[in-house]
């Protein structure tokens, strides 16, 4: 998956949940909070990864989690375009 639809499909998810929770709210609302959450989403995967990355970076392992890592910073970006 591509970070833009991968960014796009967590967007989507949140969007979906607050849309059952709150009908109250408006959309461009619920658009805002689901990026809001989405970002807070991949910066945690970002943090973690990069913490595991750390405690690899003997491993060649640690290579392919600074690939991950990329890949979810792209995956930010891409949000923060929605």
């Amino acid at each position: 998956m591509t970070p833009k639809e991968k960014a796009k499909q967590l967007v989507d998810n949140y969007l979906n949940e607050l849309n059952e929770i709150d009908s109250l709210l408006l959309l461009s609302q619920k658009t805002f909070t689901a990026k809001h959450c989405a970002l807070i989403c991949v910066d945690e995967i970002i943090n973690t990864d990069a913490l595991l990355n750390e405690a690899d970076a003997q491993c060649i392992e640690g290579y392919k989690d600074t690939i991950r890592i990329e890949y979810w910073k792209e995956v930010k970006k891409e949000i923060e375009l929605l």
